[in-house]
């Protein structure tokens, strides 16, 4: 294998010569790649799993008017808005609740830490993947329907 100079550039493999210019391409690439993802899309993802439980289980489970199961179910939410959960089991009551999404301080403070840059809290709040829920285990006793 022969020496290379610095003209040359760095050589990986006997052949193929990467120069200066290449190099910084693929520097600049990998840096806008992480600085165009926050911690939050990266860490925590675009959909959060939250637990529903009913007393008697065997309810439908509805998820912004759409039926996804029944209970015990773990159902998949997007982070970004809130979502409004409908139980109904015949010969109950239908019971409603809102998974409530807000943002979480340490994705905020690990996106200004790690990048320093306004790209990753574009990123992370247009996808929603800065934010939680409130509550991500509900149990809820459906209560039975009155005969007259």
């Amino acid at each position: 294998m022969s020496s290379v100079t610095p003209r040359e550039g760095f050589r990986w493999k006997e052949g193929y010569v990467v120069g200066l210019k290449a190099r910084i391409v693929v520097a600049v690439g990998l840096l806008w790649a992480l600085v165009l993802v926050g911690c939050g899309t990266v860490f925590q993802g675009v959909k959060q799993g939250v637990v529903v439980n009913s007393e008697p289980s065997g309810a439908r489970v509805f998820v912004d008017g759409n039926e996804v199961g029944r209970t015990p179910a773990v159902v998949f939410l997007r982070r970004k808005t809130d979502h409004r959960v409908d139980l109904r089991l015949d010969g109950y009551r239908d019971h409603a609740f809102t998974f409530r999404s807000a943002p979480t301080t340490w994705v905020m403070v690990a996106n200004v830490i790690a990048f320093a840059t306004i790209f990753p809290f574009v990123v992370d709040g247009l996808n929603g993947a800065w934010n939680s829920f409130d509550e991500e285990v509900v149990k809820v006793t459906l209560d039975p329907l009155q005969k007259r």
